[in-house]
């Protein structure tokens, strides 16, 4: 039988819509953060909204649940994980916590139940690290991902008190192996890639019900009854099918390189984006995707200099 611990039923009563919950925009609009501290209890810090792409620095003192994270909410409806194209997130994280604490990708799906009238609304994680580990229960299979296995498990969070509940909450977990977890002694520096696309169809594989759709993906960090803090630099990227994703804009509106908005490519647009990445405080960005030239993300010197070899091309 699948048991499910605190934090896990915390979160079922708060899954469809969390009142403590706070949200926003990344400092370059490109990321979106959330924020969730239980009842108040505790005390939180997070520069989600002061730094650019995914990055993010946290720390929570005497928690009694708390949440933070950055990813991308996804504007288009009806996308399942296939349609999601091939998705990882790279990122590098010092980090140090005690009791149950742990790290990882996170995520949100919506679909409906067999009965055709219940809702199923899925809470997904990949652990990649934890202080102590929360989830418990019947492991229903593995997936391997850059050298490390991880533990499957499909939890129902939902006690119903109605013969037939208007919707039913699950989570699934990829959780890497305990004698793999980078996490020791409460600590651990360390970087990593997450093959998102791999643990969604390993989900399948195994058996978990997949006719969903997506609405968000994040890299999170989480606290239960602790305290810590961690240090994140990531970035969750994919294929061109990805990118369309989340970014659903007319992509034939946008002008590759046409940083200022000006409709043509020149080099104002480099002038303006290397301002912009020496974040001189009259630099706005227009087209904050068509600077995005190596598809990444992220905006770094790489862009401008794919954007100068651009320049140069229509300038010969």
């Amino acid at each position: 039988m699948l048991t499910v611990s605190a934090p896990a039923a915390v979160y079922a009563e708060r899954a469809v819509e969390d009142p403590y919950a706070k949200t926003g925009k990344s400092a370059d609009g490109s990321y979106d953060w959330m924020t969730s501290l239980y009842q108040d209890q505790g005390e939180i810090t997070f520069d989600g909204a002061e730094t650019d792409g995914g990055d993010f620095t946290c720390t929570w003192d005497n928690a009694k649940d708390c949440i933070f994270s950055k990813g991308y909410n996804i504007s288009q409806p009806d996308i399942t994980y296939q349609e999601l194209g091939q998705v990882r997130c790279d990122y590098t994280i010092d980090y140090s916590a005690g009791n149950v604490s742990y790290y990882g990708i996170c995520g949100k799906m919506e679909g409906m139940m067999s009965n055709g009238i219940s809702k199923r609304v899925v809470n997904f994680y990949i652990i990649d690290g934890y202080s102590t580990l929360v989830p418990r229960g019947l492991e229903i299979g593995t997936v391997v991902d850059d050298g490390f296995t991880y533990e499957i498990y499909c939890m129902c969070t939902t006690w119903a008190e109605v013969a037939i509940p208007s919707e039913y909450i699950y989570e699934y977990f990829s959780v890497i192996k305990e004698d793999e977890n980078p996490v020791k002694d409460g600590a651990a520096s360390v970087s990593h890639t997450i093959d998102i696309s791999k643990h969604m169809k390993a989900w399948a594989d195994a058996g978990i019900e997949m006719d969903c759709t997506v609405s968000d993906i994040s890299f999170f960090v989480l606290g239960w009854e602790s305290s810590g803090e961690a240090k994140v630099t990531q970035s969750i990227s994919g294929d061109e099918q990805f990118r369309s994703v989340i970014n659903p804009a007319d992509e034939a509106a946008v002008i590759r390189g046409d940083v200022n908005g000006d409709s043509t490519v020149s080099i104002s647009d480099a002038v303006l984006l290397q301002k912009w990445l020496l974040a001189e405080p009259d630099a706005e960005l227009r087209n904050w995707s068509a600077a995005d030239l190596d598809g990444d993300g992220l905006l770094t010197a790489a862009d401008l200099s794919l954007l100068k070899l651009i320049i140069l091309e229509e300038s010969s």
